[in-house]
C-alpha cells in the first residue's frame, strides 16, 4: 500500500521545463514578424477609431438627452412661477373685494340720514 502512494506521488511530480533559450532571427524573418505585427496593430487601430466614433456618438446622445431634460425643467419652473404670481394675485383681488364688501354691506343697511334745512 505505502509502495503505491509513493509511485502515485512520483507520477504527479512534473520536471520544471527550462524556458527555451531566445532564437536568433535572420534580419528576414525578423522582418516577416515585424510587417504581420504591423498588420494586427493596422487592423487593431481600425477597430479603435470605430469604437472612439461610437463612443462619441453615445456621449453626444446623453448630451442631448441631458439639455432636453434641462428644457422641460426649466420650464416647469418658469410655469409654476407664473401659475403662483396669477394665484397671488388672485388671492389679492379676493381679498380687496372682500374688504371692499365689507365696507359697503354696514353703510348700506343703514337708513339714508335726512338733511337739515
Amino acid at each position: 500500500m505505502s509502495e503505491n502512494k509513493i509511485e502515485e506521488n512520483q507520477e504527479e511530480q512534473v520536471p520544471v521545463q527550462e524556458q527555451p533559450e531566445e532564437k536568433k532571427l535572420s534580419p528576414e524573418e525578423y522582418a516577416e514578424a515585424r510587417k504581420k505585427a504591423m498588420a494586427h496593430l493596422t487592423n487593431e487601430i481600425e477597430y479603435l477609431e470605430v469604437e472612439v466614433k461610437y463612443e462619441k456618438l453615445v456621449a453626444d446622445v446623453e448630451e442631448h438627452k441631458t439639455r432636453g431634460i434641462t428644457a422641460i425643467a426649466t420650464r416647469a419652473q418658469f410655469f409654476a412661477r407664473q401659475q403662483q404670481a396669477q394665484q397671488q394675485a388672485h388671492q389679492q383681488a379676493q381679498a380687496v373685494n372682500l374688504e371692499s364688501d365689507g365696507e359697503q354691506q354696514p353703510t348700506a343697511s343703514k337708513p339714508p340720514r335726512a338733511l337739515k334745512k
